[in-house]
Formats: structure tokens, sequence, C-alpha cells
């Protein structure tokens, strides 16, 4: 049955039964609906499939293209497309692009607008021309909540070069936009890996990958102290 309202009152009607495929008419567009609406569910992976479709489908009855969906959390595959979308617009290789072209990439993957401004007022960007996108990355990972060894975890899942593996120049870099703006890792901390690093990495071949990261002195003791502190104060 089928509802339907007429003169203020609900009437079911009887559909009619289907008997052949003669009979199926797919709505023009609806192969497009479908593809995004299964794209948008893979990139936010949400919680509540249920409630995610119906803010997705109330969006975008008002919006021309797929709606964002608010959510805090952004899923890597999500982050993953940004990164690359950013780097196939930096031609030149220099890292850096202007803002206008890295809010073109998160209206592209349909990134959230409003999580795009914060970054960039936390980042401090808004007078720069042009802004290093990796910065920006790292920071719009850093929204996720993540402690720093998980975004940096992460730095390995998304910038890697050869099987897990990234320069230390690379790693460098980015290492130390992880530091400028998560103020657990102090600034001793920071130096010594930045020597590390720029003396050719834990193997001198100016390779590093986490399981690397994770395994240098530094890096053990200070994360095993920083969950020290960290189960002191649940004990308390």
């Amino acid at each position: 049955y089928q509802r339907r309202v007429h003169g203020g009152h609900l009437h079911l009607e009887a559909m009619e039964q289907i008997w052949s495929i003669d009979q199926i008419k797919i709505p023009t567009g609806l192969d497009n609906v479908l593809k995004e609406y299964t794209k948008a569910i893979i990139r936010s992976n949400p919680w509540n499939l249920y409630k995610f479709s119906y803010m997705y489908f109330k969006n975008l009855i008002s919006t021309p293209t797929p709606p964002v969906v608010t959510e805090e959390h952004i899923p890597k595959q999500q982050i993953a497309d940004l990164l690359e979308e950013l780097s196939l617009m930096d031609k030149s290789n220099e890292g850096y692009l202007q803002k206008v072209q890295i809010l073109s990439a998160v209206r592209a993957e349909h990134v959230n607008e409003k999580l795009f401004e914060n970054v960039f007022r936390v980042g401090d960007f808004a007078n720069e021309q042009r802004v290093d996108w990796r910065e920006f990355i790292v920071l719009l990972m850093s929204h996720n909540g993540e402690k720093a060894l998980g975004v940096i975890e992460s730095l390995f899942e998304q910038f890697e070069e050869i099987s897990g593996y990234m320069s230390t120049e690379q790693f460098a870099r980015l290492f130390s936009y992880v530091a400028k703006y998560d103020k657990t890792l102090i600034a001793v901390f920071t130096s010594r890996i930045l020597a590390i690093l720029q003396a050719g990495g834990p193997n001198n071949n100016g390779r590093i990958s986490f399981a690397d990261f994770c395994n240098l002195r530094d890096v053990q003791q200070f994360f095993s102290l920083e969950k020290a502190d960290d189960e002191a104060s649940g004990a308390q």
C-alpha cells in the first residue's frame, strides 16, 4: 500500500504488483544518486547509518551537490582523498597552495567547510597568500582528537612513499607541524627527534617507518612517561 493525503484525510491505496521486468520504471538519475550516496557512506563510515542517511538526503534537497554530513570525526579515507586532490593541485611540487585552491579541494571531497575555516584559524593562515597544504592536512588529522602518537602513525599511513617508509626530510617537516600544535611534545624531546632525522634517521639511510620511530629510545621513554602520567591521572 501507498499513503496519499486528500482533503486532509489519509488514504491507503493498493500499489500495483510487479509481475514482470517491463513494469519496472527506473527514475532518471537514480544511478548517480546511489553512486554519490554510497561514496558518502564509505568516506564517512558513520556509526549510525540511518541517521546519516536521513541527514544526507535531507541536505540533498536544498543543495545542488552531495552534502556534507557534519560529524566531528574525519574518516581516514576522506583525508586520503583530500591529500591526493591537494597533491595533484600542487603541480610545481612546492608544497604550497592558495586558500581558494584548498577550499576547492575541500568542497570536491565534501569536507565540512566549518572545519576548514576552523583549521585555517588555528593555523593562523588567514593572512598568508599561500599555505603549506601538508601543514593543513596535519591540523586536519589532529582534529580527530587523537594523541600525538596516533597522529604520527596516521602521518605514515597517509604520506608513506615506499611500503610504510618516508624520507627523513619529509617526516621531519610533518613531525615539526605536529609538535607545533601539540604542546604535549615538549621542546627538548622535539629537538632530539629532529636531530636524529637530520642525521639520516635511525638507520642512517634517509628513510624512516613508524616502527623505526617507535623503536627510538627517546620515543619509548617519552611516551612511556606520558602513559604513566595518564594512568596516574585516571587513578585520582
